[in-house]
């Protein structure tokens, strides 16, 4: 939970060149791999996709800014971290 005006700072990760889906309905996938023990805790529920950052409108949040850090592999332009801050700020 926030206090109105809070910001939150947290990653998310994308997949560029589509919407956001549900994967219900559609056969597992799992973050990381299920060789390396993953459970259903580890299981993708949501794909987020290009319109990721619309969800947070939904939530009562009024302002958005997007980052995308660089990596020891170079820069990556997908969105890595999402800064929200709380409607009544």
């Amino acid at each position: 939970m926030l206090k109105e005006g809070g910001n939150l700072f947290y990653t998310v990760p994308v997949v560029v060149g589509r919407l956001t889906r549900s994967r219900t309905g559609l056969p597992p996938s799992y973050h990381g791999t299920r060789a390396a023990g993953a459970v259903d805790d580890y299981r993708v529920q949501t794909e987020y996709g290009a319109d990721f950052w619309c969800e947070l409108f939904s939530a009562g949040f009024r302002n958005v800014s997007l980052h995308s850090l660089l990596s020891r592999f170079g820069s990556d332009p997908r969105p890595k971290v999402r800064v929200r801050r709380k409607a009544g700020f």
